[in-house]
């Protein structure tokens, strides 16, 4: 499953293509972290859901890569009585995260004065600077999973400003009290990832 940026109806299409699936289903159904939605645990199929893998380049609940400040800070913004957790901070909630973290980051370094003789110059912040900041080699920002740093640097055969080491996630659905949940595919219990369920 590889759906759009919800340009199409590839969401709903993908999901009717797995409820089409038999109940006695071995195939196992992968997709991207684009699919990470709350339209998938409420699938009625339950046998087919513990067949879905996603591959996500974030997965907030991941004991290798938390940091316990965004988790308890997103669950206390956002969470919502008898609602799955995970529905509520995703890859989404985690990458927007850590593109506001990056551009702080890289805001507050270009506002940094500049000394010049005895005095401190203030600087403007400007979107060259910004672009400037971000493509300096050891630019870095703590991000809702790991530090934050790109593909810049000249002797790289990869510079091509993406991501440096993204973290990347396996991740499955199980069962989690009433609801079904989200989690690492190396773990098969959700409260092992943190969660509480219901």
């Amino acid at each position: 499953m590889v759906p759009d940026a919800e340009i199409t109806k590839a969401t709903q299409n993908s999901i009717k293509l797995i409820e089409a699936l038999p109940s006695n289903n071995q195939i196992s159904v992968a997709g991207l972290w684009s699919s990470y939605k709350d339209e998938l645990l409420n699938l009625n199929n339950k046998t087919v859901l513990s067949n879905i893998i996603l591959s996500s380049f974030i997965y907030p609940f991941d004991p290798n890569y938390n940091n316990i400040n965004f988790k308890n800070n997103a669950q206390h913004l956002w969470q919502e009585d008898n609602h799955p957790i995970t529905t509520i901070i995703t890859p989404r909630t985690a990458s927007a995260y850590d593109a506001t973290r990056a551009f702080i980051e890289a805001i507050e370094q270009q506002s940094q004065p500049r000394r010049f003789l005895f005095f401190d110059i203030p600087q403007r912040v400007t979107r060259k600077g910004i672009q400037k900041t971000f493509a300096n080699p050891n630019f870095q920002a703590q991000g809702s999973t790991a530090t934050i740093q790109f593909n810049t640097d000249e002797n790289s055969d990869r510079k091509n400003g993406d991501r440096r080491n993204p973290p990347i996630s396996l991740i499955h659905i199980v069962p989690c009290g009433d609801y079904h949940e989200f989690i690492p595919i190396e773990f098969d219990d959700p409260k092992d990832v943190g969660l509480q369920c219901p």
